[in-house]
């Protein structure tokens, strides 16, 4: 298990740099986007370990008569646009601002640990950004085990509340 002043504190670290770099972000290649990227990542394998944490006291402790705490990560969803994906990343390339991805998605919620493991495994993993170029709008995407089925946009300010939500509710 994680010790639990350690990661709350970097995760805390980890939503005020999305936060700022995020805002900054302008579609270049810059070194904000490399920030965003790195925040992303850091914080989907930390959230994953306490998802994996939860599921190993959950089946550590359902046979004791001990009664534990509501296990609130693990079925945890996230707001999500779904597109369908052939795994071409030249689709990515051409869908950088958000108001550009209408065709064929739909509106879904999606399990928080699938999004970490497609942050983690990712096959596809971009920025997607506002009209304008006015900072990052949020995330595309897709695992390598989906890679020829699904690519997920993830709003950047529901992924910071997911971080918060984490810090808040965690209890292993």
């Amino acid at each position: 298990m994680i010790l639990d002043g350690y990661w709350k504190s970097e995760l805390q670290r980890y939503t005020l740099q999305l936060r700022f770099w995020s805002s900054l972000c302008k579609g270049t290649g810059s070194f904000a986007e490399h920030q965003v990227n790195k925040y992303l990542l850091y914080s989907a394998a930390i959230i994953r370990k306490l998802i994996e944490d939860e599921v190993d006291a959950k089946n550590e402790f359902q046979n004791l008569e001990y009664g534990i705490p509501e296990l609130a990560l693990l079925h945890y969803e996230l707001p999500a646009t779904e597109y369908p994906f052939d795994g071409d990343k030249d689709f990515i390339l051409h869908k950088v601002v958000t108001d550009n991805y209408n065709a064929g998605s739909r509106n879904v919620t999606v399990e928080a640990k699938t999004i970490c493991n497609s942050i983690i495994h990712s096959y596809v993993w971009n920025l997607a950004y506002s009209e304008g170029k006015r900072g990052t709008a949020g995330f595309l995407t897709a695992s390598d085990r989906e890679k020829d089925k699904k690519l997920y946009f993830v709003k950047i300010s529901d992924w910071i509340g997911y971080i918060n939500y984490c810090k808040e509710k965690c209890n292993v």
